[in-house]
């Protein structure tokens, strides 16, 4: 009752606002980058900006570039301080005709030689878009955000999104039915809550990142913004953009273990009086795998343009076409409640036949404008997905004569998405009541399609041990034949408040339409459709004591549909959406002039209304279910001497089925832990780099006991993974090896269900040359 009113209490302060907001006096951004002698960017400067009344305070990004936003007409004093420099300050006026664009140099503190800063990698971020939609520094979110860097993804030599996100804390790796992405993010599936640059990207595919900027992952729901799902969290993908008005280029090439080749290149320049920039990014690869009978073969192209025709107008196109043909795998059964003891590399399909086929072509463009003292912008997305699969997988284990037979299963399907989605948005600064205010308006429409058909065929038991491989018996009268389709209309409004020197608060709220339909065009033809409207908000409070620490509190929820994943049933049809809250305490350091950067946060996730089995009947279900996860998780990245990074994190999740009439394996899933979720996780990376370019580096990857069921009956025994590095940096080239799990170490890294483990590979490694200029 007392939440309810509170949140009420919020969104009632928050619209009686809104008038005011939008005739208040505008504030002003104070933005720039700062260099040294060498015009070399100064990542982790420290920022301020200051006078008798107020004081801001940023931490130059990678790119040396910072950003002081909500700034009040009058002169202040500018301070630019970082290591090994001399600290910088100067006089500036602000004005609200103009955003103040600061160009600072700084010089080399008692050194003669030149001060290299950009050839070392440097894990941290100190700001993200995903959450606010803003590009808002991190410790002004009362939210937990972590942020995967280009440079850290290539330290690492990440080749999937699995190899990225791992190093975040509090998110897990699941099998995917050997097809696709997907992860658990704080204990809940994100399957469907993939983006890209901020728009819905949810079919099941496996993504290159050739064209990656950096990955941002929001722990937490984040309906608020962009509407169903994220139940734990959403994952969104940055991708690269023209930025470079004269000519670069990078080529790359690894070669690994099993044959893996990899080529990739990365082309920018202007034209058109540098009004007109481009850059086009590619990948090819082929490999096998430690899994016999597998193999990858895909490529990846993106080119972008981005028009700039004056200071106030830019226009970015973006295309990107995928196309990745791979063995579908399902991994090794379990025996006994512990994956079978076989040889790491069986496979139990039926690789003559077996296959994954995905296409995938995307377009988007964005315009943006600033209009007096609105910026307004439009994002519009439309994507192509082509996937067609056949796959024979483990289904359990049977016993006869004395020996022991897996059980297996076949399907085959053939699906066809597209994706539209249109966002339209006004961004602001203002003053109003003594206070400033980033105010966000937003609509987005979006329309979903997808049309697929599946045949169940049929596959004999082969042996547990040295299996032959037999051929399935296909079916030919469709098990499943859909035509889905969603349509989504909703408005947004968020407003990011310096209510004073210490303090700030972000609330927001987002209404969603969605009309949810299915032809089934089976004999049965069971047409379905509901629709189902939803309210989300997101409340969060920040106290800032110093200009190194924060410490918040939030509060956010998000639903889902039925037809989240685009389907619907004749269980499900008729069951209002299941509902997510998290209530999350927190704070966030920075130490050592900004270069070292730390979030603690405590939470609860609880999801309301779960589809659960009717004891009265077991055909239909019933929103009684309840599951919640308790938790913490620590994140810590940053350069803590020159050369030596660090990205690390922790989480404990406690995570429990409160609710469920399900039975499963025989077992009530009531009181359960939740499936592949560890109790204790963590990660740690680093690498140190010598004066003369040499470097060095590794790192731990560790995994709790995680079962591979919420009947509990199948466990992954825990893991300590360890992965080293060693490389070479020039100016115009790199020389990287990487080795992983250095140890030899037999281990299993996730699962689809108690049938289908997948086991982690050996010690395996890759030599990438890499050549700039």
């Amino acid at each position: 009752m007392i939440r309810s009113a509170l949140r009420l209490i919020s969104l009632c302060l928050f619209f009686f606002s809104l008038p005011g907001l939008l005739f208040a006096q505008i504030l002003v951004n104070v933005q720039g980058t700062v260099t040294d002698s060498t015009q070399a960017v100064v990542p982790g400067a420290r920022v301020t900006l200051m006078d008798s009344n107020v004081t801001r305070t940023a931490v130059a990004d990678k790119l040396g570039r910072f950003r002081l936003e909500n700034v009040p007409e009058g002169s202040y004093e500018l301070r630019i301080e970082a290591r090994d420099f001399e600290a910088k300050s100067q006089r500036i006026v602000v004005s609200q005709d103009k955003a103040i664009l600061a160009e600072v140099e700084l010089k080399a503190a008692g050194v003669t030689e030149v001060i290299t800063v950009t050839a070392e990698a440097i894990y941290t971020e100190s700001q993200a878009s995903s959450a606010t939609k803003t590009d808002t520094p991190l410790r002004d979110i009362p939210q937990s955000i972590a942020v995967v860097n280009q440079e850290l993804i290539r330290s690492q030599n990440a080749l999937s999104m699995q190899d990225a996100v791992r190093n975040v804390s509090g998110v897990s790796v699941h099998l995917g039915e050997g097809r696709r992405d997907q992860v658990f993010i704080r204990g809940f599936s994100a399957l469907n809550d993939n983006l890209v640059d901020g728009v819905r990207d949810d079919a099941p595919y496996y993504r290159d990142l050739c064209s990656l900027e950096r990955i941002e992952v929001i722990k937490g729901p984040a309906a608020v913004l962009y509407g169903r799902g994220s139940s734990g969290g959403i994952v969104n993908r940055i991708l690269k953009k023209p930025e470079s008005e004269a000519l670069a280029a990078e080529l790359s090439t690894t070669f690994g273990s099993y044959g893996a080749k990899r080529f990739t290149a990365d082309f920018s320049t202007a034209a058109l009086n540098r009004t007109l920039l481009l850059r086009l990014t590619g990948a090819y690869e082929k490999s096998g795998s430690h899994r016999h009978a597998y193999y990858l073969d895909r490529y990846d192209v993106a080119p972008s343009v981005l028009w700039k025709p004056s200071s106030k107008t830019q226009v970015l196109y973006q295309l990107e076409r995928l196309f990745d043909d791979r063995l579908p795998d399902r991994g090794v059964p379990s025996v006994n409640g512990r994956p079978a003891d076989v040889e790491i590399g069986t496979y139990y399909g039926y690789p003559g036949d077996d296959f994954l086929r995905n296409k995938v072509t995307s377009h988007s463009l964005k315009a943006e404008h600033l209009f007096s003292r609105w910026t307004f912008r439009n994002v519009f997305h439309a994507t192509r997905y082509d996937n067609l699969f056949s796959n024979t997988q483990p289904n359990g284990i049977t016993i006869s004569s004395g020996k022991t037979f897996v059980k297996r299963q076949q399907y085959n399907s053939d699906s066809d998405q597209d994706n539209y989605f249109n966002q339209t948005e006004a961004l602001t600064n203002r003053s109003f009541a003594g206070m400033g205010h980033t105010l966000l308006l937003g609509a987005e429409y979006g329309f979903q399609r997808k049309d697929s058909v599946r045949f169940d065929g049929i596959a004999s038991n082969v042996a547990l041990i040295d299996p032959v491989l037999s051929r399935p018996t296909y079916s030919t009268v469709p098990a499943n034949n859909n035509l889905f389709s969603g349509i989504v209309g909703a408005a947004y409004a968020q407003d990011q408040i310096d209510i004073a020197n210490h303090w700030k608060a972000t609330i927001g709220i987002r209404f969603d339409h969605y009309r949810q339909e299915l032809n089934d065009r089976t004999l049965a033809n069971r047409d379905l459709a509901r629709t189902d409207r939803a309210w989300s908000p997101r409340a969060g409070l920040v106290y800032q004591p110093t200009g190194w620490a924060s410490i918040y509190s939030s509060y956010s929820r998000s639903f889902q549909p039925s037809g989240e994943g685009l389907s619907l049933a004749t269980n499900n049809e008729d069951l209002k959406p299941e509902v997510t809250q998290n209530y999350e305490l927190g704070s966030k350091f920075d130490f050592l002039s900004g270069r070292i950067s730390t979030n603690v946060a405590v939470f609860r996730l609880e999801r309301t209304n779960v589809k659960t089995t009717d004891p009265l009947n077991p055909t239909k279900l019933v929103l009684v279910g309840e599951q919640k996860t308790d938790g913490v998780d620590l994140n810590f990245s940053g350069r803590i001497t020159r050369g030596w990074n660090v990205y690390a994190g922790y989480a404990l999740l406690s995570t429990r089925v409160v609710r469920s009439n399900t039975i499963s394996s025989g077992v009530l899933t009531e009181g359960k832990r939740a499936a592949f979720i560890p109790l204790h996780s963590g990660n740690i990376w680093s690498t140190y780099s010598f004066n003369n370019g040499f470097g060095v580096g590794g790192g731990l990857i560790y995994n709790g006991d995680r079962f591979t069921g919420n009947d509990n009956t199948v466990t992954l025994p825990e893991y300590i993974r360890l992965d080293a590095t060693a490389f070479y940096k020039h100016r115009h080239f790199d020389v990287v090896l990487n080795l992983r799990n250095v140890t030899h170490l037999t281990y299993y890294e996730s699962a689809h269900n108690n049938s289908q483990i997948f086991p982690g590979a050996p010690i395996n490694g890759a030599l990438t040359l890499r050549y700039r200029w």
